[in-house]
């Protein structure tokens, strides 16, 4: 089983995306990060099991994490890409 780490849950997308996983056998949301944990908290209701990470780091470091989705607001997809490619994750 695949398992995603999204980076960003405030988006008004992340819901649907969320809920396409759900309907996909093979894949499975395991962490997830946002800076407001409003929306972690409502997030976990499309994603029940996911982790709630404190950081980018910690929900990529999640066991069981084989791919990102970053689904911030657009305006940070650069930093936040930045940031993901700099933790040389393979």
């Amino acid at each position: 089983m695949a398992g995603l780490a999204f980076i960003g849950v405030a988006h008004i997308h992340t819901r649907g995306f969320m809920s396409r996983v759900a309907e996909h056998p093979d894949v499975t949301v395991v962490s997830m990060f946002d800076e407001d944990s409003h929306y972690t908290g409502k997030a976990l209701e499309w994603a029940p099991g996911a982790v709630v990470a404190a950081s980018v780091e910690e929900a990529l470091s999640v066991p069981g994490v084989d791919a990102i989705v970053v689904c911030t607001q657009t305006v940070k997809h650069r930093d936040v890409v930045a940031q993901v490619v700099a933790t040389d994750r393979k």
